[in-house]
């Protein structure tokens, strides 16, 4: 079966979540057990995070399910080399595999049976060639830091899941980076209802964890909205999206929006989109 992927190249973050849709869809319809599948590849022409990640641990997972398959990569020399260079499909799995990169950060699938000093020490890693590239280490090393090593937290915590996925890309033109971060897991409705919380749909559940409903009687949630909160909220004046299941939510400075997704997405997709600024932040300050 060949499956010819497409990727729309935006910087908005709809037709992207559109586009990633479409995607998901063609690979969990089209791909199928002791044939040879074709992922093709070859019309395309950007890559940005949201868009190759989730692709990227689909792929993985087929394989570890014995499907096969074999890729088509791109027309375009520059794009071919680089989807080599950022390691697509089966990412990076350690601290001594990560290089350091102008402008991004290779994918990364950190194994959760990682011991938790190993799992530390690659987290650091990210955070220390994340801002170097974003140069901004003095300013965004707590905030950031803060958000990024709870968003792993949270993956291996709820998700059920035995890889996290993290892929970061900063647009120096642009002056903004996108850090997505995945998991093939549970999704978060999944999570409250193996605590016992029933929950009617994806988008209230991600509702609830945004306000802090906890899937365990001693916390406030998932934390998703306080990393929600210092990324919109903050002079990073970000964009903050998570897509569960078939649910997902979308803000900024001005646009707080709940949806239906046109796909399941068996986990769940965090995307922290952050701009440069030269303004001190104290995550505190984000933290209730």
């Amino acid at each position: 079966m060949d499956t010819k992927l497409e990727f729309t190249r935006s910087d908005l973050i709809k037709p992207l979540i559109l586009n990633l849709c479409d995607n998901i869809e063609k690979l969990y319809h089209q791909f199928e057990q002791n044939k040879e599948n074709i992922i093709d590849l070859s019309d395309l022409n950007w890559v940005n995070p949201l868009s190759i990640l989730p692709i990227a641990s689909l792929l993985f997972n087929f394989e570890n399910q014995d499907y096969k398959f074999k890729i088509i990569n791109s027309s375009k020399p520059d794009i071919a080399s680089y989807l080599k260079t950022i390691c697509f499909y089966s990412g990076v799995h350690s601290r001594e595999q990560l290089s350091r990169h102008k402008n991004y950060i290779p994918i990364v699938s950190l194994p959760n049976k990682f011991d938790l000093k190993s799992r530390e020490q690659v987290l650091s890693c990210l955070l220390d060639i994340l801002l170097e590239q974003i140069g901004c280490r003095g300013n965004l090393y707590n905030a950031i830091g803060y958000a990024f090593s709870e968003m792993f937290d949270n993956v291996w915590e709820h998700s059920q899941t035995d890889y996290g996925w993290f892929f970061a890309q900063y647009y120096k033109n642009k002056v903004f980076a996108d850090l997505c971060f995945i998991d093939n897991g549970i999704t978060i409705k999944g999570s409250y209802e193996r605590k016992g919380i029933k929950i009617k749909n994806d988008i209230k559940a991600i509702s609830l964890s945004l306000g802090g409903k906890s899937t365990k009687d001693q916390e406030r949630g998932f934390g998703l909205w306080t990393k929600k909160k210092l990324v919109t909220q903050s002079p990073l004046q970000g964009k903050f999206l998570i897509l569960s299941g078939c649910g997902g939510y979308y803000e900024n400075q001005k646009q707080k929006l709940l949806f239906n997704l046109s796909c399941f997405w068996h986990g769940t997709i965090i995307l922290l989109r952050i701009n440069k600024t030269k303004e001190a932040i104290d995550y505190i300050d984000y933290i209730e």
